[in-house]
């Protein structure tokens, strides 16, 4: 693939101009000079001696808003070729493991990476890994194999990975036989063993209910606009249960009109929507602060002086507040809730936690959300790439935020190495446990 000079600078320029003027987050960086960081960029994005070269200069630049969803994507057919690896990584217990291994290289599953090629592993992410990309909160950053993919995309030729159990190496052209490792999605607890499927719809939807009648609902995604359609063609089957687990682990967003049909269902009536904030950018009092050295000398007590600040300095924000209602909802579900989420819980998905949260309408269990939410402004970039710059400040219903911190849960749980040894979703289970006992309370 080549990408002209031209388009070159135009990527470069695009980027940056949207950012300007539509990034929610200015007022949090006061400390990065954006123009200046263009013309730091411009001479690496010229000189960048291939085309995947070229979009590693583009996230390196993007990655300076430390925004989770403020991005660029590499073209599919750049990212696929490179993004291979014999392995698969997670981030669990606050280690870097491998979730699956070449085929008998001896070293066990859930082994801590130390080093790649002899590059001891925190020196490797700072050089290689965190100037490409947000990483503000790394268990949400590396939960998605992120190391795996980064390693298989920068590394080539003989790679060695170093481990606390010995090292294994491999070719980066050359496909290697992999063996499986017991994902997530493979955990189980006891009572799912008799637990008695009502749909399970590849990718979008799972509802199952267990022996004591606890309905556990899993929506894979709120991507797809098919959700609504198969959760009230069958949540019929689940009016009568005890109590309900809503686990959104798997989610990581998408859009949030489809987020309010599941809500609904818990809620009688329109339900408050998580407040957001939009920066407002007047082009006039921008001008108007080009006419002084520093506005920080402004006198803000008078209120045309702090408007030219405040529009300057991006602290001026359009609030949105609004409520929803899903009319043709089939059902209003009064019983006992629990929502299970972790750092894989993201965007749009944590939206469904702050909806939740409402009137403590459920108990959140697991460990913190993601940590970033808000519309990106996206489009296309040369070859076949896309950017994203995030335009809106999400926050939870009674304004705390969230943003690179993430959603905190009631009840605190993860799953350990040994979990996943074993094969036991200690965070389903404590979910489990404490609906329980909600709904013993009830009787």
């Amino acid at each position: 693939m080549i990408i002209s000079l031209e388009e070159r600078i135009y990527a470069l320029s695009l980027i940056w101009r949207e950012a300007k003027y539509n990034f929610a987050y200015w007022d949090e960086r006061p400390e990065l000079d954006w123009d200046a960081a263009y013309r730091q960029a411009l001479p690496r994005v010229m000189a960048a001696n291939d085309a995947y070269a070229f979009f590693r200069e583009l996230q390196r630049f993007v990655a300076l808003l430390r925004d989770g969803h403020s991005y660029v994507v590499m073209p599919t057919d750049l990212k696929i070729p490179t993004s291979w690896a014999p392995f698969e990584t997670s981030y669990i217990e606050g280690k870097h493991v491998l979730m699956e291994v070449p085929k008998d290289s001896g070293i066990p599953l859930y082994t801590e990476i130390v080093a790649v090629n002899g590059t001891p592993l925190e020196e490797y992410l700072q050089k290689y890994v965190y100037p490409y990309g947000w990483h503000e909160k790394t268990d949400s950053v590396f939960c998605y194999g992120k190391l795996g993919f980064e390693i298989a995309t920068q590394e080539k030729g003989r790679v060695t990975i170093d481990t606390t159990m010995g090292c294994f190496s491999y070719d980066s052209d050359v496909r290697v036989e992999t063996m499986e490792g017991n994902w997530f999605y493979a955990l189980t607890v006891k009572d799912q063993d008799t637990a008695r499927v009502i749909v399970m719809e590849d990718n979008l939807l799972d509802i199952s209910i267990t022996s004591d009648n606890i309905a556990i609902i899993t929506p894979f995604t709120f991507c797809d606009e098919r959700l609504k359609e198969v959760l009230y063609a069958y949540i019929a089957q689940c009016e009568d249960c005890v109590g309900f687990i809503i686990d959104i682990r798997y989610n990581n967003g998408g859009n949030s009109s489809n987020v309010h049909p599941l809500v609904q269902l818990f809620f009688e009536g329109a339900f408050p929507d998580p407040p957001c904030d939009v920066v407002q950018y007047i082009p006039h009092y921008g001008a108007y602060g080009q006419n002084y050295n520093d506005v920080e000398q402004l006198d803000l007590q008078d209120p045309h002086a702090k408007k030219i600040y405040d529009i300057n300095k991006r602290k001026m924000f359009y609030r949105e507040v609004d409520t929803t209602h899903v009319p043709d909802c089939p059902l209003y579900l009064s019983q006992p809730v629990v929502v299970v989420f972790d750092s894989e819980t993201a965007s749009a998905a944590e939206d469904f936690v702050c909806h939740m949260k409402h009137k403590n309408r459920a108990t959140l269990v697991g460990s913190p959300s993601y940590g970033s939410n808000g519309q990106p402004y996206n489009g296309d970039l040369p070859g076949g790439g896309r950017y994203g710059i995030c335009t809106m400040k999400c926050y939870m219903l009674d304004g705390t935020v969230y943003n690179n911190i993430g959603i905190q849960p009631d009840v605190y749980v993860e799953n350990t190495i040994q979990n996943h040894i074993d094969k036991f979703d200690a965070v389903l289970d404590k979910g489990l446990s404490i609906l329980r006992e909600k709904i013993d309370e009830r009787i």
